[in-house]
């Protein structure tokens, strides 16, 4: 270990550990996203073609239309969240803003993702 990096570690200023686990699970779930965007669009083509709000509960009453769409939801909010978590961390500099702004993702995309949830939960069990 070289005197460099210990004086980083002593000014705050070196390596975290955590950045590999960060990596990791934003590109896991990238990953996990690919085959559920193509779901999503599929459900998006096959619901255009629907005749009234009926045949949308109808659609997602089957299990696995809204197993898959809450998989969808909850991995692309997570996504979301990890990658502007990067972006902040990267280019907001002043502490108390950085702060802020994560606190304000991390809120959002919980809450958008509890509003989507509570949704299709509503909508299969409506029908």
């Amino acid at each position: 270990m070289s005197i460099l990096q210990s004086l980083k570690k002593a000014k705050g200023l070196g390596s975290g550990h955590n950045g590999t686990h960060h990596f990791i699970v934003q590109r896991a779930s990238a990953v996990i996203l690919i085959p559920l965007v193509l779901y999503f669009l599929f459900s998006l083509i096959v619901l255009s073609d629907a005749e009234g709000f009926a045949a949308v509960q109808a659609w997602f009453a089957n299990p696995l239309n809204s197993g898959l769409s809450l998989a969808f939801i909850i991995t692309g909010f997570y996504h979301a969240a990890l990658g502007l978590q990067v972006v902040i961390e990267d280019y907001i500099h002043h502490e108390q803003s950085k702060w802020l702004a994560l606190i304000a993702v991390k809120g959002v995309c919980l809450i958008g993702a509890l509003i989507a949830i509570v949704s299709i939960i509503r909508l299969g069990l409506a029908h």
